[in-house]
Order: structure tokens, then C-alpha cells, then sequence
């Protein structure tokens, strides 16, 4: 099924299966079948997303599988509405689909919804503790399907692998990003146990309402979403080796995405690759500025990681000296809160200590501060005084990816450029003190990309 979540813009969300009112058979010949099913929308609806829908079915001849799109629009004169969530959704059968694949390297026997139901849920619903799965390989195990997200640019096929004789292979096959929003680097949900296997088109997982899409009142819009490719393939020696449904799955992605945009679809609304343009050239950098330190940071996907923080800092904040640490050892992968009892956090203030031989009191030097990452969080910036009643640089408050809980190393990318006059640094020992101030739960916080100190520009 189609499914979306949408409101009118207030904050209660509401999720509703996109079901067509009428069917329409688009084209029908020995070579391709295109069916449609349509809705549309009208004031007396106020229970259902002002959208005018269109979702359609091809079948080719010879192609072990089907390709599914949805022309989304909006009429002039339609009310405000919010789009949070836009997707297909497909549920496979429990007692046939055991063996999921992700990645190369996100591959494996995977526990069942049963064995989610027995267990025992833990700081959120999506993430349960197996406790006496049916295979007790997996007892012990956190099941969570925000393991099993990806970037779009990664999450170009996906799947399962049946239990049968012989095995069958279910896979979703997203030849190109230009119909997912975020881009490239949008991290989301692909499959995880149900058997689910989904593709996402809009979301705001990872994001939070910045990436919701937000129309004004009587604002027109269409978009053409898709079309994805749900691919089957079948081999007996897969009952041994699962992974050789998997290989054979990223060979047709890959003549999939080689065949983007496709000159099939029928719908006038779906632009072939004969009506568009193509951009060339180069990108010049003239880069000019002196870097006197920079920091990079790695980040790791584990459950529960972000409360590893208040073991390894109980008391005192992490401090990080430039010419002595070593980020991959030294400095903590977010910036989160403190547990100082039941349901009781505190806000936190790292310290980055540098040395300066030689400062220039009258010229401007720079911070730059490039997080992965924010999630209901301020971040203030204090110079070489912690107490200062006004920090010299606040973000204000911002984020809702979310990204520290459902362990993403990334959300949405937030950039700040900081001047930093030269009369607040001294020469010898510096220190920048970084305070996230909002302290309500364990998952507020940011995750840093890298944070760089700049001279002068020469």
C-alpha cells in the first residue's frame, strides 16, 4: 500500500492509506501494461490529505517484477496541509521471508515480529530486547529498525530472501534520488523485521519539520513519485548461500539505475530523458585561509551508545586538548546530556584547550563549526570564559533529527561560521568552552562534523 502522514498544520499528525475511488487501464499491448488508480479531493473531505492522486502499476513483458509511480498534485484554491511522511509500504509473509539484506555488509537471518512482541521494549518502542526468541541465536540482541537505515544514496536496493524451495528473493529497487526529498545524503528507513520493505519519499526521519513539505493556502503543486522497481529473482543454490539472490539483485539495480530517466511510463506528467537538460562544468575553490586547528569526528551506529557518555564523564565534562588528543579515543561521538537521575538530566560544557604562540589582537579570527547532527538542542560558544553571563555565540534552538536515538551517524547538516574578535584571545593556553544548554531528555544533543579555528584571512 501507499501511505502518508499529513496534517492541516497543527500538531496532530494523522496517517491514511492513499486508495484510489476509480481504475482506469492506461495501456494495455503484448509489450506493457500500465494501469492507474485515481482519487481526488474535495472540501467536504476534511478527514483526508487535500491531494489529488494518481497512483499507477506497469508491468513490461519479460521483466521478473513491476514498477509503481504516484503523480501527487494540488488544485488552486485548496486549504493548507503538511506533509510528514510519503511512502509504499509492502508486508511480506512472516512464515516465508527469514533473510533481509541491507549493504554488503547489513546481511543476516532476522529474528519475527513474534519475537519483537515477547520481548521487552526498551527507551523507545522501535527498539526491544530479545528475550526469548524463537531462535535462540538471537536472544540477548537488540532489534531496532533504525539499524537497518540508510542514506538515499546507498539504499538502492534492498530486500528478503524466503525460506522456500527454492528461494525466492523480494526486492525494492529506487533507481534515482530525484524524487526522494533531502537528496543523496538523506538517511531513512529501508526494510526491518515484519517482514517490511518499504520506499520512502518523504519523510521527516532523520530531520525533524524541515523537511516536512508545507503548503500555503491555495498553493498549486504536482509531483511525479517513482517510478520504484519491485524485483523478484529465484535461484535453488540461494537455499545455501542467501547472498547469491542479494549480488544478482545489485546487478539489476545497477542496469536499473543505468536505464534512469525510463522511457516507459506513460504518464505526460513523468519527464523522459529527450525533454530535459544537462549542466556542464567546473567548480573553481580558491581557498586563502590560514587553519590553525581542526578537529574531525567519527561517529559509530549502536544501540544505546549516547548513555555511555555519563559512565565515561560522571561528574566532569569532556575536556580536549588540541596538542596532546586524539579525537578518535578523546572526544565523545555527540554532545548529549548528563543522567543525574530518574529521568533527570543535566546540560553539558565541553572544553577545547589550544596553545597560540603568536595572536593578532586587532584582526577577526574565525570559528567554524560544522555539525552532522542536532536534535532539540542550543549550543552556545563561549571564548576563554566559561562564566560569561552572554555567550559570544549561541545557534538559538534547533534540530529534530533525532539521529542520536535511532543511532544515525548524521541528520541534517548545520553550518556556523563564527568571527571571534582578537582581543579575546590571548597568547599561550586558549580555551573554547561549547555549553548544549537544553537538558530535558537523553537524545538531546549534537553531533559534530568537524570544528576548525581560523587565522586571520592573509
Amino acid at each position: 500500500y501507499w501511505d502518508i502522514i499529513w496534517n492541516n498544520t497543527g500538531p496532530q499528525t494523522t496517517r491514511k492509506k492513499i486508495l484510489g475511488t476509480s481504475f482506469e487501464v492506461i495501456i494495455e499491448n503484448e509489450n506493457q501494461t500500465e494501469i492507474s488508480f485515481k482519487r481526488t479531493w474535495n472540501a467536504s473531505q476534511s478527514n483526508e490529505p487535500p491531494l489529488k492522486i494518481d497512483k499507477r502499476f506497469i508491468m513490461l513483458r519479460d521483466t521478473p517484477g513491476f514498477y509503481t509511480y504516484t503523480i501527487v498534485e494540488r488544485l488552486e484554491g485548496w486549504p493548507h496541509s503538511y506533509i510528514q511522511n510519503l511512502r509504499i509500504v509492502f508486508k511480506l509473509q512472516q512464515d516465508v521471508f527469514n533473510y533481509m539484506s541491507v549493504s554488503d555488509e547489513r546481511q543476516r537471518f532476522m529474528p519475527t515480529a513474534e519475537d519483537r512482541e515477547n520481548g521487552k521494549v526498551l527507551d523507545y518502542k522501535e527498539a526491544v530486547l530479545l528475550t526469548s526468541p524463537t531462535n535462540s541465536n538471537f536472544k540477548g540482541e537488540v532489534d531496532d529498525k533504525y539499524f537497518y537505515a540508510s542514506d538515499n544514496k546507498d539504499g538502492k536496493v534492498y530486500g528478503w530472501v524466503s525460506n522456500t524451495n527454492p528461494p525466492l528473493g523480494f526486492w525494492m529497487i529506487n533507481p534515482s534520488n530525484e524524487y526522494r526529498t533531502g537528496g543523496p545524503l538523506r538517511q531513512d528507513l529501508t526494510t526491518h523485521v515484519g517482514p517490511t520493505v518499504l520506499s520512502v519519499f518523504v519523510s521527516t526521519h532523520y530531520a525533524g519539520e524541515d523537511l516536512a513539505i508545507k503548503f500555503q493556502h491555495e498553493e498549486t503543486w504536482k509531483k511525479v513519485i517513482g517510478p520504484v522497481f519491485v524485483y523478484l529473482n529465484s535461484d535453488p543454490l540461494a537455499k545455501e548461500n542467501p547472498s547469491i539472490l542479494w549480488n544478482d539483485a545489485k546487478k539489476r539495480m545497477n542496469e536499473e539505475v543505468a536505464s534512469w530517466p525510463y522511457e516507459f511510463p506513460v504518464s505526460k506528467d513523468y519527464i523522459k530523458s529527450n525533454q530535459r537538460g544537462t549542466v556542464r562544468g567546473q567548480l573553481l575553490v580558491h581557498d586563502r585561509i590560514l587553519i590553525i586547528y581542526s578537529i574531525f569526528v567519527c561517529r559509530f551506529r549502536q544501540y544505546g551508545l549516547w548513555k555511555q557518555y555519563s559512565v565515561l564523564y560522571p561528574k566532569n565534562d569532556l575536556v580536549y586538548n588540541v596538542e596532546t588528543g586524539n579525537y578518535s579515543s578523546d572526544w565523545f561521538y555527540a554532545h548529549v546530556t548528563r543522567k543525574i537521575g530518574n529521568n533527570t538530566y543535566n546540560a553539558t560544557t565541553w572544553k577545547i584547550i589550544f596553545d597560540l604562540a603568536n595572536v593578532d589582537n586587532s584582526s577577526n579570527y574565525t570559528l567554524q563549526l560544522a555539525l552532522a547532527a542536532a536534535h532539540e538542542s542550543e549550543l552556545q560558544v563561549r571564548v576563554n570564559d566559561e562564566k560569561a553571563q552572554e555567550p559570544h555565540f549561541t545557534t538559538g534552538y534547533m534540530g529534530g533529527s533525532n539521529a542520536i536515538a535511532r543511532h544515525g551517524i548524521h541528520g541534517l547538516y548545520w553550518y556556523h561560521s563564527i568571527g571571534i574578535q582578537g582581543n579575546l584571545i590571548v597568547e599561550g593556553t586558549n580555551t573554547i568552552f561549547l555549553t548544549q544548554i537544553m537538558a530535558l531528555t537523553p537524545y538531546q544533543g549534537v553531533m559534530y562534523d568537524y570544528i576548525r579555528f581560523e587565522g586571520p584571512h592573509q
